[in-house]
Formats: C-alpha cells, structure tokens, sequence
C-alpha cells in the first residue's frame, strides 16, 4: 500500500512569516505521524529544521527560524511505523526582518491579488463572449388526461360498493396542529388500484386517522390506527372514478383527534393513466428548467457587453450594505447623545 502524502494548508506559496511565531498547518494522514522539515534550498540536502511533530496537524515554531532575505522552503512528511516518509512537495515562503515583515506582506497580497485578476481575464478571453443558442421549442406532449375523460358517466361508479364508506356523525372542530398534506395534491391523477397518501407528522400524535371520498360531507371512507406518516392502498378504492378529496388528521396518546388537514384533491384512475400524467409533468417540468438556464446564460452574455463597474448591484447584497450603513448611523447617533447626556449632567 502507498503511503499518502500529507497536503500543506499554512503558509501559502510565498508567503511571508513572523519568525517569531511562525505557524505550519497540513492536512493529517490517518494512521501516520507528522514530519516538519525547513530549508534554504527545494532539494532539502541540509534541512534548517528537522521535527517529528507527532499526531498534530498544525504546529507554530516559537523563535525557531532566523530572519532572512534570503528564500526559505517547507514540507511536511507522513511517517509509518516502519520509518517509511511520504514528503509533500516543497513550498518556499519568507522570513523577513520585523521591521521589513508589513511591507512585504502588503507587497505579497498585491502580487495574489494582481495573479488571480490576471488568471481570470485569461480564463474569460479563453472562453470569450457567452454563447446563447436558440431557445428549443416545448417538446411534443401528450394531451393531459382530466377527470372528465377518466370518469366517464359518474353513475357508473363503484365508489360506493367500497367497503367501509359511510356517513359520520357531525362532528365539533378540534384544537391543535394540523398535519400538512403532501400528495397526491391538484388534481393529480393516480394510480386507483395502489395510491399511496403521504402527509407531514404531527409532534406528539400516536396515531394518524385519514378520511377518503368524492365529497368529505357525504359518504367517505376512513381508516384509523395509522402509526406513519404514509398509507398505501392497495385494491381498496375504485381503479376508475370520479374526483376524490382525502384528508388527515392526528390523534395523541390520551385518545383526543387533533383538527383535520385541508384537504387534498386527486382522481383514481388506471396505472396507465397515472403513468401519463406523470410523464406529461415530468415533460413539463425538465422544459421549465430549460427556460430557467437559457434566462440565466441570456443574463450572462447581456453581462459579458457591460463594464464591471457599470454592471448592476445585486439587490440582497445593496439591501446588506444599506443595513450595516444604518446600523452604523444609529450606534454612532446613540454614542453622541450619551456623550451629550454625560456633559449635562456633569455640567
């Protein structure tokens, strides 16, 4: 097995260090001890510093290097229990006199800051101006089924052959939280023969009672004892119907039924159907995006033909900035009448 090499994190290419305190960091290899070597020179003939730095993965040498104009170099080594090493690769970094160490390290951000401006102009001149390719056109979609084409003559249904459905006793309104039903929701057609109804838990309910029908004040269909926040119903309403409202509610452990969710709306049909429709909202949904990314790249390339510093503000970012303006505005305003206050008062 190849032993890793740990990967330096402090200090960064260049840098410039207090050799009073100077700080290393790496990321550890597991399983292996750390190596610390300093040189004057990237072959490491004769290091200036050679630690067995143990677990750690940071280490700060107090007083332990020289100032020097002179290039120093660091690494850092994974060691096995065998003595085997795996050396990063060397990083140079600086160690000038305290009085040179702020213009050195002003002098080293300009150069990074410089570099990375310089990197992206190269990045954008490589890539040039953004190319926005033509919109495709909405792909071909299927007519959506609705419940008048799956329904068919309403008194054909089977609905009320389905075993259990009856009409309950008025009852008063319930305190407490309401679960949230999740689907199916909007007319969505499902798949009648095995539908699966799928609402939000309720903190502290032990059970959950779900209540199924083409009208909620009629005859309807419910099924307590539920201990999930999921019901799958396989073969019990028709595969074929008219349109159908569910709702649900929770029931505490002290036997008292929470408030009934607002309702969901859907229409059991046939597995192909359910098939379709969500096909057509798939369909509908994958295009949507596609409108969503064109918008965005037209956003770019219209970017790409305005001077940065003409290019406008993004809104949460000024709305931030006005915020912090105030707030500094405020303190400083508080800061005068204290003062204003305390002259009086000693006055």
């Amino acid at each position: 097995m190849t032993l890793t090499a740990p990967k330096p994190l402090a200090p960064a290419m260049g840098a410039a260090l207090d050799a009073s305190a100077a700080t290393f960091a790496w990321e550890s290899v597991p399983g292996a001890m750390a190596r610390l070597q300093v040189s004057d020179s990237p072959g490491f003939a004769n290091p200036i510093l050679d630690i067995d730095a143990g677990p750690v993965s940071e280490i700060t040498l107090t007083d332990a290097l020289e100032p020097t104009q002179e290039a120093r170099f660091w690494r850092v080594g994974a060691v096995e229990a065998s003595g085997e090493t795996a050396w990063s690769r060397p990083r140079p970094f600086s160690l000038p006199p305290p009085e040179a160490l702020p213009g050195v390290r002003s002098q080293a951000e300009k150069t990074q800051q410089a570099a990375s401006r310089a990197a992206r102009a190269d990045r954008k001149a490589a890539r040039g101006s953004t190319v926005v390719p033509e919109l495709p056109p909405p792909p071909p979609l299927p007519p959506l089924p609705t419940g008048a084409t799956i329904s068919g003559d309403p008194s054909a249904t089977d609905w009320r052959r389905v075993p259990g459905v009856r009409v309950h006793d008025h009852e008063e309104a319930a305190s407490g939280e309401e679960p949230r039903v999740l689907g199916p929701l909007g007319g969505a057609i499902a798949d009648g023969a095995a539908v699966t109804f799928r609402w939000t838990g309720v903190p502290g309910a032990r059970t959950y009672e779900i209540e199924v029908g083409p009208d909620l004040s009629g005859p309807t269909l419910r099924m307590g004892g539920i201990t999930t926040t999921e019901l799958a119903l396989n073969g019990v309403l028709p595969s074929v119907g008219d349109r159908l409202f569910w709702r649900v509610r929770a029931e505490e452990a002290s036997g008292a039924r929470g408030p009934w969710s607002k309702y969901g709306r859907f229409y059991a049909g046939t597995d192909l159907q359910a098939i379709a429709y969500h096909d057509r909202q798939e369909s509908e949904r994958a295009y949507a995006r596609r409108v969503q990314d064109h918008a965005a790249l037209q956003k770019t390339a219209d970017l790409d033909l305005v001077a940065p510093h003409q290019r406008p503000i993004d809104s949460e970012a000024e709305t931030m900035g006005y915020a912090f303006f105030i707030a500094m505005l405020s303190a400083g305003i508080l800061m005068l009448l204290i003062v204003a206050i305390g002259g009086m008062v000693a006055w």
